[in-house]
């Protein structure tokens, strides 16, 4: 969370900067992402196999990051900004499907509904709550108290949320979070599933365009040929 705050912060630092060289600000958005399930399925399969706090740490992670913006809204700082036209930087919940089977597939979006949220969820998540979502009308801030219970009891778990050193790609950067780590860990790997997938469809595109030079300049070819 201490990271969290260092990025508002930021935020709220940049627009300054403008405000004091006389400049607008007002067209200027931003938001702040939380990768959700991602957290779950790391600090889950650290739990017991029975443990009834499975598919919880993520919303309460996300919560309390939901407080600590309310509570950053309401400094005297971010309200001279907001005075001259500032624009919320909106936390955004990101990979909101369910990695879980067991868990219901509208879990990580029913439960995350607040004012000036964002929720980039998949379309089959999307579908789901469509179809048979049902929304208890309870927003997150009625959930800050239930949230640090279950952070407490995840710590008592043994399960540290601060620095750690979880993920083998995360080893090299000590100064991140588990949460953090988690999030850097899944980049690496979808760096390099897609990397490798762009290496590949540039080379077909190379053959593809030789081929189509070839065949367009054959009789060129030929000619410097003989």
């Amino acid at each position: 969370m201490a990271r969290y705050k260092q990025v508002l912060q930021a935020y709220a630092d940049g627009l300054k900067r403008r405000v004091d060289k006389q400049q607008e600000i007002g067209e200027i958005y931003s938001v702040a992402s939380f990768f959700i399930s991602r957290i779950d399925s790391s600090v889950d399969a650290l739990l017991p196999t029975d443990s009834n706090m499975k598919g919880q740490t993520a919303i309460a992670n996300a919560v309390m990051a939901y407080q600590a913006f309310l509570d950053f809204l309401s400094t005297p700082s971010w309200k001279e900004l907001e005075n001259r036209g500032a624009n919320l930087q909106r936390p955004l919940w990101a990979s909101t499907g369910v990695k879980d089977p067991s868990f219901d597939s509208n879990l990580y979006v029913l439960n995350l509904v607040a004012a000036n949220t964002v929720n980039t969820m998949p379309e089959a998540t999307l579908n789901s709550v469509k179809n048979s979502g049902v929304f208890k009308h309870e927003l997150i801030p009625a959930k800050i108290s239930t949230s640090k219970s279950i952070l407490a009891k995840i710590a008592l778990a043994g399960i540290d949320l601060s620095p750690s050193s979880l993920h083998s790609k995360a080893q090299s950067h000590p100064h991140l979070s588990m949460v953090e780590s988690v999030l850097l860990n899944n980049f690496y790997l979808q760096w390099d599933r897609h990397h490798y997938s762009y290496m590949v469809l540039f080379s077909l595109l190379s053959v593809l365009i030789c081929c189509n030079l070839f065949y367009k300049y054959r009789e060129t070819y030929l000619l410097l040929i003989c």
